[in-house]
């Protein structure tokens, strides 16, 4: 029986609206339950110590936490200055202090990314890395979170009051994580157990009624210091820029971390989070917003779909833990996992086109869709470090296992009788039940499985640091059409790597140079309907990277020639898809964070992006520009903090000027400025100890843009002025 049509009973286990499927379930039994019987904490013999654990933050384990450390671009942890690859690390404390409510615009002072190109269509976190228009994927925790990157349209979007850091590799990155979009990899750190009392709650009110409430507590539950706990919640509500729209959210993450022992933790993570009202995504068309029509400028607040059709409904599940024992000073095994489902219900009407040449009635189409993502992740990991003369090495070898079963329904009235023509020059929204009749067109299910096995090397001696690394994977794709009973499948076998080496001079600055491969599986077929082989993707990269140690200073410079193979073209001749197809990004990025004093802070980003299509199918595409990517990008903000207790900071966006699909609509370059107040009250009044009030504003000058077009019928307005007063009180 199809999973679409399954339902949830008593006798079924359920993540979401429908039952986890018994292949999933074996799998995560299969793979989990032998590595945890094999770890030595829970094998035969080893002895767990009654006395009282002191828990101390290592200074590893805050190096990790910090901005100058990543443990997503080797899956150890590595200094930034010691890693030969282009990494940019955003830290719940830049979250809070831009007030920033999505992981897409913490990333927006960050070079080589795009961010929001949809504007206020901002329902999922879709951010583009190094000139390429395929979204990158998210990693939660170390694990694939709700989906793939490619072929799916359901996507999660955490909430960043619910994380500790947000890190974005640039360029390939499947030698340690498999499939994966060529420009990058989004990873995301969740806010976990602390030894250290916390409590924190926040109130929030701003413009478009936006309201705010969160609290985040943590600490020891037992007086041995054994067990912590995080409890973590968000609830945000607004209205949107476009008239009729409201957005609602309420999430909460629990975790608990388990210490048997100073050599063993387990950590168990947890997270809902619904989204009733999950935003509002449309398209607006060319002529009125880039371009001239004869009727004026179509408003920012126009509202295309009708009220009494249009829902966005999203919630996300997700439980998991992260293991790790030190079996000896050499020898440490992790494994980590994930379980999680994603479902959306959206109904909406979209612009398509004009009625006629007078451009003042649209035709619009009227859609439903009802997804589902069920995604399961376990990473299974050896670290070794030993010496082999004067060479240091530190050696990582794991097998992973990812499972994913995306459900997809759509349905659509394409208007063919005209009952959903609109005139946005004199709006009117009075559609009744009837004037919609939409008809199913996509009901399929896609199963995903990839297993990989992947080891690394990192080697350090003197000042030079080398990493070398390499992945083999099986991945497997299945896709079950049930308007048609049909069924295709494809299983690809690739081997994926990377060489890197940097040297490191007295005095901070790090030259290096890396090679990256990666690939990504697609669901187009051929014109005998067979699935196409992936994608693959390889990346050259040199750059410097300048951390001096007697200053509070990194800054970062790369060069990159990344190119995007076997992409598929549509063949008009056969009526199918083939692999002729190459995408080419080549640039240069400039990032850097200093601190000028102890009191003002800078921080700085620019990137110079040429990406174009290098081979099609279709003639007219070659030569021709990626929608959405702009050449120059350049971003600034500082902060300064006061004696007093206040602290300020601006700062200032440059988004380039970009081109529709054709390259024949060009969208004028823009810059928004930000800006960000806050006051410690307990300076004011020793009885406000721990209370701050805060004031954030994003584009300050509330100024009307466009944030792209991909097409002559897909633009998109950018978001106007948004501004949000809060209190924070910490104890």
């Amino acid at each position: 029986m199809p999973i679409s049509s399954q339902a949830c009973n008593k006798s079924s286990l359920c993540i979401g609206k429908r039952p986890v499927s018994g292949k999933l379930l074996r799998s995560t039994l299969g793979w989990m339950i032998p590595a945890l019987l094999c770890s030595p904490v829970w094998a035969a013999g080893t002895t767990v110590s009654n006395d009282t654990v002191v828990v101390t933050d290592t200074a590893e384990q805050q190096a990790a936490t910090s901005r100058t450390v990543s443990t997503t671009s080797t899956k150890t942890t590595t200094p930034l200055s010691k890693t030969p690859q282009s990494v940019s690390v955003v830290t719940s404390e830049d979250i809070e202090e831009k007030g920033v409510t999505s992981v897409a615009d913490s990333l927006a002072y960050s070079s080589g990314v795009v961010t929001n190109y949809r504007g206020t269509s901002n329902r999922n976190d879709e951010v583009l890395v190094r000139g390429m228009s395929g979204y990158v994927p998210q990693y939660l925790d170390g694990i694939s979170f709700g989906s793939s990157s490619s072929g799916v349209n359901l996507s999660p979007q955490v909430d960043p009051w619910l994380l500790e850091k947000v890190e974005l590799i640039h360029g390939p990155s499947s030698v340690l994580y498999g499939q994966s979009a060529p420009g990058g990899l989004l990873s995301l750190t969740s806010k976990r157990p602390t030894a250290t009392p916390l409590h924190e709650i926040e109130l929030g009110y701003g413009t478009d009624n936006q309201r705010m409430a969160a609290f985040d507590f943590g600490g020891q539950l037992d007086k041995n210091g054994k067990v912590l706990f995080r409890l973590t919640g968000v609830t945000r509500a607004r209205d949107g820029q476009e008239k009729y729209v409201e957005e609602e959210r309420y999430a909460i993450a629990p975790s608990l971390t388990f210490l048997p022992n100073d050599s063993t933790s387990l950590t168990v993570l947890a997270s809902i989070q619904k989204d009733p009202k999950a935003g509002y995504r449309n398209f607006l068309p060319a002529e009125g917003t880039v371009l001239s029509n004869a009727n004026g400028s179509i408003p920012t607040d126009l509202f295309v779909s009708d009220p009494d059709w249009e829902e966005a409904n999203r919630e996300q599940k997700s439980i998991g833990y992260l293991f790790e024992h030190k079996v000896n000073d050499q020898l440490t095994l992790r494994q980590n996992m994930r379980v999680a489902d994603i479902s959306q219900v959206t109904k909406t009407i979209i612009y398509d086109s004009w009625t006629d040449s007078t451009q003042a009635v649209m035709s619009r189409w009227a859609q439903k869709f009802d997804d589902e993502v069920q995604s399961m992740g376990l990473d299974n990991q050896a670290q070794y470090t030993f010496a082999t003369g004067t060479v240091q090495h530190t050696l990582l070898g794991g097998v992973d296992y990812k499972h994913y079963i995306y459900d997809n329904r759509t349905w659509s009235d394409k208007n063919l009788d005209g009952d959903l023509d609109f005139d946005w020059t004199h709006p009117s929204y009075s559609l009744s039940a009837s004037d919609i009749d939409p008809v199913a067109t996509t009901d399929e299910t896609q199963h995903r499985t990839q297993i990989g096995t992947y080891l690394q090397d990192q080697l350090e001696w003197n000042r030079w640091n080398l990493v070398l690394s390499g992945r083999y994977d099986r991945a497997k794709m299945r896709v079950d059409d049930h308007l048609y009973d049909s069924r295709i499948e494809n299983t690809a076998n690739k081997m994926t790597g990377r060489a890197g080496v940097m040297y490191t001079f007295d005095n901070g600055i790090a030259p290096y140079a890396s090679y990256n491969t990666s690939f990504e599986p697609i669901t187009s077929t051929d014109a005998n309907g067979k699935m196409l082989k992936p994608t693959t993707a390889r990346q050259a990269e040199v750059g410097m990277k300048y951390a001096p140690k007697d200053r509070d200073l990194m800054a970062s410079v790369a060069l990159f020639d990344l190119h995007q193979l076997d992409v598929a073209s549509y063949d008009s001749k056969t009526g199918g898809y083939v692999q002729t197809g190459e995408v080419g990004s080549k640039g240069v990025e400039l990032e850097s964070r200093l601190g000028l004093t102890d009191a003002l802070k800078v921080t700085a980003s620019y990137t110079f992006t040429d990406a174009e299509t290098l081979k099609s199918e279709t003639a007219s595409e070659v030569g021709k520009r990626p929608y959405w990517i702009p050449e120059h990008m350049a971003s600034l903000w500082t902060s300064y903090r006061f004696d007093m207790g206040l602290t300020t900071g601006a700062g200032v966006r440059y988004m380039g000027t970009t081109f529709n699909r054709a390259n024949d609509v060009k969208v004028p370059a823009y810059n928004l400025v930000d800006m960000a107040l806050s006051y410690d009250l307990g300076r004011a009044s020793a009885s406000l100890k721990g209370a701050t009030a805060k004031l954030t504003v994003s584009n300050v000058l509330d100024h009307e843009y466009v944030s792209s077009c991909a097409n002559n019928w897909a633009c998109f307005y950018g978001s106007g002025r948004s501004a949000m007063a809060s209190v924070n009180y910490s104890w």
